[in-house]
């Protein structure tokens, strides 16, 4: 059956419920439809416009589609959308308008346009895609543990006032980047009382390249990456908040910038948690803070998610003594010892886990080579004593052997 809308003219339905069941709904152009109440599409819903026309569709509560929408006109909507059927963005834009709306259903949505005009957070329960523009205003959407990507190249892609939007552990914002500008996360969380901690993101070459940041307002220690567990060179990291990065596609390097406000502490470089081997959080090489107190990575390569927050560095172990985490004795003439810099006359001792000594230099003057009575020990994680030549000093940590 078809339903046919062509005439220029503004209907209003005031039914609490509107059901599309099996049916072919048109709005062509000029139309305006205003549903003052919920939609149940069971059919085709198809939204129509010219070039100087645009169809417009209104529901004061919510959208339920089993069926198929094929959009490319408006769609302004005061309750929640769920999507248990098949939606074509094409060129249409939805207006969610209402205060908190939930963006849901048993089937992801893939959005062209999407305006948050209303006020209030927009939650996710499923991924979203936005292949044109998002605008924030000023809404929190709130990404939970599902993921928004942003597949519109463009660097004003996505547009705020003081809107941001808000991850869990385990969800993200993904954008896709073809240009050596500037590209902006716009992460935060907690619409009534606002933290806002953007990454920015840029490329040195103008090729595809696809970022995966996340912003988790709670303290790693929650997720079990304790901030009791640092490397001998960090004196302390922040407990508050940390970030999540991942390069997904591309290879050319980048430079990472992190927004930090005074009121977070002070710090010097970025720490990264390190889950295997011995968990912990360590420095980021090329890393530190600028003037106005950001955070940067310079040449960002990697590919790993990794979690990512400020740290304090002992600038006094740092002076004195070098400390590795790790080595690769196996012959390659890259790595092979276990080297201490800035240590003279330092005693050094080794044991394994089960606390048998298997190194020991009294004074610095032998490098480890991963061997116990001249034999290779196991691949494992080991761990280190070393006191300074007048006894004034001991250092203990970790140290991971990696053919």
């Amino acid at each position: 059956m078809l339903l046919p809308l062509l005439i220029f003219i503004n209907l209003k339905l005031d039914a609490q419920l509107m059901e599309v069941n099996n049916i072919k709904l048109n709005l062509n152009n000029q139309i305006k439809l205003d549903i003052n109440g919920s939609i149940v599409n069971t059919g085709i819903i198809n939204l129509n416009s010219s070039s100087n026309d645009t169809a417009i569709l209104a529901i004061k509560e919510n959208i339920t589609n089993s069926g198929e929408i094929k959009n490319n006109g408006y769609i302004y909507l005061a309750g929640n959308w769920i999507n248990n059927g098949n939606y074509f963005p094409q060129q249409g834009t939805i207006f969610l308008y209402g205060t908190n709306q939930n963006i849901g259903g048993t089937n992801s949505s893939s959005f062209y346009n999407l305006f948050l005009v209303g006020t209030g957070i927009k939650t996710l329960y499923n991924d979203l895609s936005i292949n044109g523009t998002l605008k924030l205003f000023d809404s929190e959407l709130a990404a939970m543990e599902k993921s928004i990507t942003i597949n519109n190249e463009s660097t004003t892609a996505i547009q705020r006032n003081n809107g941001f939007i808000s991850t869990s552990l385990n969800g993200s914002l993904n954008r896709k980047m073809l240009s050596t500008q500037i590209y902006e996360f716009p992460l935060g969380a907690d619409l009534l009382n606002p933290i806002y901690r953007p990454v920015y993101i840029t490329t040195s070459f103008a090729e595809l390249n696809n970022f995966e940041v996340g912003f988790i307002n709670n303290s790693p220690d929650f997720y079990g990456m304790y901030s009791s567990l640092k490397n001998e060179d960090i004196e302390y990291i922040n407990e508050n908040f940390f970030h999540s990065i991942r390069r997904i596609q591309g290879e050319s390097d980048a430079e990472i910038l992190i927004k930090y406000e005074n009121s977070d502490g002070s710090f010097d470089a970025l720490s990264a948690w390190q889950s295997s081997h011995s968990p912990k959080w360590i420095k980021v090489d090329n890393s530190g803070f600028n003037s106005e107190n950001n955070a940067f990575i310079q040449n960002f390569v990697n590919s790993d998610k990794r979690y990512y927050t400020a740290a304090k560095i002992n600038e006094e172990i740092t002076e004195q003594l070098h400390i590795y985490n790790s080595f690769s004795p196996n012959g390659d003439n890259l790595n092979d010892y276990w080297i201490i810099d800035g240590c003279e006359g330092c005693s050094v001792k080794i044991f394994n886990r089960n606390g048998n000594l298997v190194f020991e230099s009294e004074d610095n003057s032998v490098s480890w080579d991963g061997k116990y009575k001249e034999k290779n020990v196991p691949d494992a994680t080991y761990y280190y004593i070393i006191t300074t030549s007048d006894g004034s000093k001991t250092y203990k940590g970790s140290v991971t052997i990696i053919r």
